[in-house]
């Protein structure tokens, strides 16, 4: 069985840190309509917070300098930080203070506690996630468009709703081609005559019309499509088959959505397992 992550960590001791802190401004609005009207100018403040902290290697002794940008860690020189990664991927999974017994969650996936997708570990929360989901999906033009662009980089990169964390990359890609196959199906429901132009016009394309070959078969699969959707000659008959789609691509996210829910709880559990090694272990944490 395929450990869900591979935990190892180095033991460092804070030598020095600083904070940067600092904000940006963004201005919009202004200037007038083309009835002379002055419009309201709106201004929006983000605040940035930038941490280095120079640390000593516990067991080589090597130092280097660790930058923080999405999160900050609270500590002063003489605190010792534990750093998890999960070795198979390279990703920081976890920062513990030792001194002030205080965790972050580094932008890591396994960490039980952490906002990040928390729906993923509620019942509830993966119910309404893939009923929502499902919904904007086959909202037609948009949802298809914004669907079909997710579900392609999602493909690519393993991801989960956009989330640098892999979780598990191979069910992730198939529920998004999964996705784009509903998108797809839902789309010839929609619009049937519009499937059979791409077909005849693919035909009229690249194949010599003299051998109509693909012709013939562009129009018999008119003929069969035509007969199915001539199924969907009602709203009513319509809101079927949308219905049908709509429920099996509920079900099959929300299956997906239980699957990386479980793995963030294993994962979770396997980086605490670690850490609390780490401690009960290690010559330096020994008093």
């Amino acid at each position: 069985m395929t450990k869900i992550i591979e935990p190892t960590s180095s033991l460092y001791e804070v030598i020095d840190q600083n904070v940067h802190r600092y904000s940006t401004t963004s201005v919009s609005g202004g200037g007038s309509d083309m009835h002379g009207n002055i419009q309201n100018i709106q201004s929006s403040v983000t605040r940035h917070s930038e941490q280095e902290l120079w640390v000593k290697n516990v067991d080589s002794g090597k130092e280097r300098k660790l930058e923080f940008n999405s999160f900050n860690v609270d500590a002063r020189p003489g605190h010792k930080l534990l750093l998890i990664w999960d070795a198979a991927r390279d990703n920081l999974e976890r920062v513990i203070n030792l001194d002030t017994e205080i965790k972050y969650h580094a932008g890591g996936a396994y960490n039980d506690w952490d906002t990040n997708h928390h729906f993923l570990r509620s019942k509830v929360g993966r119910v309404l996630n893939a009923v929502f989901i499902s919904a904007c999906l086959l909202i037609p033009f948009l949802g298809w468009f914004i669907g079909v662009l997710l579900g392609l980089g999602s493909i690519l990169s393993g991801s989960l709703y956009g989330h640098r964390s892999l979780y598990r990359a191979g069910i992730n890609r198939l529920h998004a081609a999964f996705g784009i196959l509903i998108i797809a199906a839902h789309m010839m429901v929609t619009f049937p005559d519009l499937w059979y132009s791409i077909v005849v016009g693919s035909g009229l394309w690249w194949i010599d019309y003299g051998l109509n070959g693909f012709m013939i078969l562009g129009h018999q699969i008119h003929m069969q499509v035509a007969e199915f959707m001539g199924y969907t000659s009602s709203w009513i008959r319509w809101g079927s088959l949308t219905a049908g789609l709509y429920t099996y691509l509920v079900v099959v996210t929300w299956w997906v959505n239980r699957v990386n829910g479980k793995r963030i709880l294993s994962g979770s559990a396997a980086i605490d397992a670690h850490s609390k090694d780490v401690k009960s272990t290690h010559p330096a944490l020994q008093h």
